[in-house]
């Protein structure tokens, strides 16, 4: 799905194309974790779109009030939905 963009469903006969994106985060050093073979290297690649492995949330202050807001903004639109839902 990640290289495709499409994926096709457990005992589905038709191909569904999406539009994805994956945030992942790891403390772990993953190019020793490929070295060591527990860690797939296909899968690093894949993932390794973009990389911030210097800094910690921890030391960009900063964007903690822009990523409060983003979450509060998206659970609170989710919330309403559940809400009109329900009624």
């Amino acid at each position: 799905m990640l290289q495709e963009r499409e994926f096709e469903r457990v005992g589905g006969g038709q191909s569904i194309s999406v539009d994805v994106r994956v945030l992942a985060a790891t403390n772990r050093d993953l190019n020793g974790a490929i070295a060591a073979g527990t860690f797939r290297q296909d899968l690093f690649y894949r993932l390794n779109g973009i990389s911030d492995s210097d800094t910690t949330l921890c030391e960009r202050r900063d964007d903690i009030p822009i990523l409060l807001e983003y979450f509060i903004e998206r659970y609170a639109k989710k919330a309403r939905q559940e809400n009109q839902d329900d009624k």
